[in-house]
């Protein structure tokens, strides 16, 4: 396993060798490279490669979780100030609120809880900058990324607030853009709240093929937390609302490829179902599409 990784991150750094270098910066560097030498013990490596690349704020991030795994608090410390001092220079806030939330996990993982509320002001200082109107609904994805790194701090108070926060940013939106990006915080939405209550006050993205999207996300929720019976519902549920809409659209943003039952847990799989109506990707779509009239779901 451990001359697989080490083959795996060489045949990486070859393959980047050509990759474009500006001030000093390889920008299209992946930063699990620096990460996989991390995991592999050659941390001179790891730390030298997150310096010299374009995601340096992501690859110390994931530097800092390899250490706090390791239970190394002095190199997470090292890794967590790193990742401070990138901040600001340059990239999508929302990306950066993510790394920083990854940090933060880190950090409570080992114990500073203090840090990692630090860490979690810093990415929500981030996200509320002026933003161009190209990133306003992915601040919304990055706002729900920071409300679950809360909640696993024990913050759920303030990652409720965080939640509800993010979802309000989509009532200006419309069309396939809004159900897309409230299709992206469905799951965040799942594990703050919890599922039912998820379910009962989740905006409705009004689109079939996004509100099975966002079933098959609480769905998932549902199986990881051992409630077979709602997930399976769920997912017949899902099932009703997207083969219908893939069936009668010629183009759709995300169709039957994007959304399958493989996606969830295997758990889910094993929920009640209805004889009647049994789901299967490959087949005929059911026809029974009474879940398709009402939200939230059933």
């Amino acid at each position: 396993m451990d001359g697989g990784l080490r083959e795996a991150c060489v045949l990486a750094m070859r393959s980047y060798r050509l990759i474009e270098v500006i001030a000093d910066r390889s920008l299209g560097y992946p930063p699990a490279v620096a990460v996989g030498w991390a995991l592999r013990g050659d941390w001179g490596r790891a730390e030298f490669l997150a310096a010299h690349i374009g995601l340096a704020i992501q690859a110390y991030a994931g530097l800092a979780e390899v250490a706090a795994a390791g239970g190394d608090r002095e190199r997470l410390r090292r890794m967590v100030d790193a990742t401070r001092n990138v901040v600001g220079h340059g990239g999508l806030d929302w990306l950066t609120a993510r790394d920083l939330s990854v940090a933060a996990r880190a950090a409570a993982r080992l114990g500073d809880a203090g840090l990692a509320r630090e860490l979690l002001r810093d990415a929500e200082k981030v996200l509320r900058r002026p933003a161009s109107s190209t990133e306003t609904d992915l601040r919304a994805k990055g706002l729900a990324t920071v409300a679950q790194a809360y909640a696993a701090i024990g913050d759920r108070r303030h990652a409720k607030k965080l939640i509800a926060e993010a979802e309000h940013r989509m009532d200006g939106q419309r069309g396939d853009m809004r159900a897309y990006h409230l299709s992206l915080i469905a799951s965040a939405s799942a594990e703050v709240r919890g599922v039912d209550a998820a379910m009962r006050s989740f905006p409705d993205p009004r689109e079939p093929v996004y509100q099975a999207r966002v079933q098959a996300e609480f769905a998932r929720a549902a199986a990881e937390a051992g409630d077979h019976a709602t997930a399976g519902r769920l997912l017949d549920s899902a099932a009703a609302r997207l083969l219908p809409a893939v069936q009668g659209q010629r183009s759709v943003v995300h169709g039957r490829a994007e959304l399958s039952l493989r996606e969830a847990p295997a758990g889910a799989a094993r929920g009640t179902r209805d004889s009647r109506c049994r789901t299967r990707w490959r087949r005929r779509p059911c026809r029974r599409t009474a879940h398709m009239a009402a939200w939230p779901p059933p």
